[in-house]
């Protein structure tokens, strides 16, 4: 059994990325911001009005290729690369902020 990890942490400040949506081919925009300790990663879909998508198993929706997260309906897709970069760079706490153009 794991348990939590021994220190806590998060970005320094806002980093935002803009580009295509691998799967849908549409504009999207991605803006990672700091978040507080006990936070957790969490996917933010601005678009629908700041639905929150926690990064934790109960939310995995299929792993196919691809880690996708779902809550509600609301689908993350293809989130083990960003999991990943986080989480090797020793970040526990992130608001990941995903806005569809």
């Amino acid at each position: 059994m794991m348990g939590r990890m021994p220190f806590e942490a998060t970005i320094a400040r806002t980093a935002t990325a803009a580009g295509v949506g691998l799967h849908s081919g549409a504009g999207a925009r991605l803006r990672l911001r700091p978040a507080p300790a006990g936070s957790g990663i969490q996917f933010c879909r601005i678009d629908l009005d700041g639905f929150i998508v926690e990064a934790k198993s109960t939310n995995i929706a299929k792993v196919s290729y691809a880690t996708s997260l779902m809550k509600k309906g609301v689908f993350i897709s293809t989130t083990e690369h960003l999991l990943s970069a986080l989480i090797g760079a020793g970040i526990t706490n992130d608001v990941v902020e995903i806005d569809n153009l």
